[in-house]
């Protein structure tokens, strides 16, 4: 007969679940990047929600590059945007991955398809 073993503390097993999925999103992104961006998203979710909505973004941040935002993030966030407008931190991510890559790829100097 198996031995039955310990059960872990519950808040081991969400912690690891969070770092996890925090290193899904964060694929391809600079860790201080994604740091910054965490604080940003949660000055944002005020009321702790997970969530943001894309408008609060929107009017937070005007889209000209001058808060230190790369260009087009505003655009590529409302491609991820889901249509009740809100914005999980998984998404957040993802729209600015396709605004970075997109960055690089204009900067690379490779003539557009």
């Amino acid at each position: 007969p198996q031995l039955a073993q310990p059960q872990h503390p519950h808040h081991h097993q969400l912690s690891y679940q969070q770092q996890q999925q925090s290193q899904q999103h964060a694929e391809g992104l600079p860790k201080s990047f994604v740091a910054a961006m965490r604080t940003l998203f949660d000055i944002m979710d005020d009321g702790k929600t997970g969530f943001v909505k894309l408008a609060d973004i929107e009017d937070r941040w005007q889209d000209d590059g001058s808060k230190g935002l790369p260009r087009g993030v505003i655009d590529s966030l409302r491609k991820v945007t889901p249509p009740n407008g809100l914005l999980s931190f998984e998404r957040f991510c993802s729209g600015l991955k396709i605004c970075l890559v997109r960055n690089q790829s204009d900067c690379s100097g490779s003539p557009p398809p």
